[in-house]
Parts: C-alpha cells; structure tokens; sequence
C-alpha cells in the first residue's frame, strides 16, 4: 500500500450535490450484502475466551449479543479492555443493517476509470458539501477489496480485504484484512489482523483473531482465541 494517502477532494473545495449513480449504488450494495452477517433474531452467544499479548496470555469468559452488548469475565486481565472492544467491533460488523440505514444514505457514484485490478473506485459522498469521504474498491467477483475513509480533519483510513473464506452458500467473511491510518502524508499505524471462523448450527461465530500492529514506537502481536460457543 502506498506511502501517501490520494486525496479524495481538494481540502476545503466547495462542490454542488452530486447526482446518484445507481449502477455504482447497485454494486456497492451487492459488495456489502455478500459479507456474512448473524441471522435475524440472533440473540448471541457466550464462549471461553484467552487473550494473549506479545507471548503473556490470560483466560476467561465472554457473552456476546447484537447491539453491540458485551460482557468480559477475565478478572484484571490487562487485555481485557482491548478483548471488549474487539468484540464490540466484531458484534458491529455482523449485526445485520439494510443498506439503505448504512452508506446507502448517501449518494453514490463512481470514480474515474483506472487500471487498478481491484476494481473501479465507487464514491460514497458524505460531505455536506458533497464531497466524497468514502472510496471503495470491489473486484470483477464482487467482493470489496479496499475501503479509504477520508476525514475533514486531514486523517485517512485504508482498509485492504486480502483474503476471504466461503460462509453460507452467497456470502463471504473477511480473514486477512489490513488497515492502515494516516495523518496528512504520514503513517500512524498499520495493522494487519487474521481471523478465524466457526459454524455453530446456524450462525457464523469468531473463533480468533492474531493482529500485527505497528506504530512510531514500535510493533506489538495481540490475539485472541474463542472455544465452547454456546448459543443464547
């Protein structure tokens, strides 16, 4: 991934409302509904957790419900906050949401044509002035392969979707994702993360997480580790 961050508008650039395109909405919303979500009426799960930092490790226990509501039983585990919110962005991500409470608010529209193999950019125009804080990539499959959040404030996420697994027959789940942030043209941390995955009767549920992270003071490995599911 580059060192500098593209910009996706000039700063401080006033533009007039920009016109839907409802082939680039069609596609973005096709992308986004072929990630595997949790069923409607899921109401969580609870599972033995062990949480581990550069090699020191401690165990417990984690109930997890949509919403998200998290609850983490691992004494003073010093872990313990990044093991909620970890879970918190997990229980996020699989929550099922309709497109149209999510980016499909917006209008949407495509980039300009580039030679780029993970596909041409999509626009998703958040700016009040209707400048475009979101860019996505999505591949000749269908799948996203990159997310780039632009904010007013100079800060910029990248997201690469690297690999993914098959889940129910239609859907995807990501397994290699990494992400990197950036102030102006200057990194401020990149992180690669690993998952895993498991079937428990009828819903996708974690089952680990390894993350690489690497900032101005040096790297750090975190993971995490989920067994015994039990179904609420």
């Amino acid at each position: 991934m580059a060192l500098i961050a593209p910009r996706l508008d000039a700063p401080g650039a006033t533009r007039p409302a920009r016109a839907d395109d409802p082939g680039a909405r069609m596609l973005l919303h096709r992308a986004q509904g072929a990630l595997q979500k949790w069923p409607e009426g899921f109401a969580g799960f609870r599972a033995r957790v062990t949480v581990g930092r550069d090699g020191h490790e401690c165990s417990g226990w984690v109930t997890v419900r949509p919403g998200p509501a998290i609850e983490v039983d691992l004494g003073d585990c010093a872990e313990r906050d990044w093991a909620r919110e970890l879970l918190e962005a997990i229980a996020a991500e699989r929550t099922p949401r309709f497109f149209k409470d999510g980016d499909g608010r917006h209008a949407i529209s495509f980039g300009p044509e580039d030679a780029d193999p993970a596909g041409r950019p999509v626009l998703v125009h958040r700016g009040a002035d209707g400048t475009a804080s979101l860019r996505f990539r999505i591949d000749a499959a269908g799948r996203l392969r990159r997310r780039e959040e632009h904010d007013p404030d100079g800060r910029h996420v990248h997201t690469a979707y690297e690999a993914y697994m098959r889940a129910t027959p239609g859907r995807v789940l990501p397994i290699r994702v990494a992400t990197m942030a950036y102030e102006a043209d200057h990194i401020l941390r990149s992180e690669v993360a690993e998952d895993t995955h498991c079937l428990v009767r009828h819903a996708w549920l974690p089952s680990g997480r390894r993350v690489q992270l690497s900032q101005v003071h040096g790297a750090t490995i975190r993971w995490t580790r989920l067994a015994e599911h039990v179904l609420l």
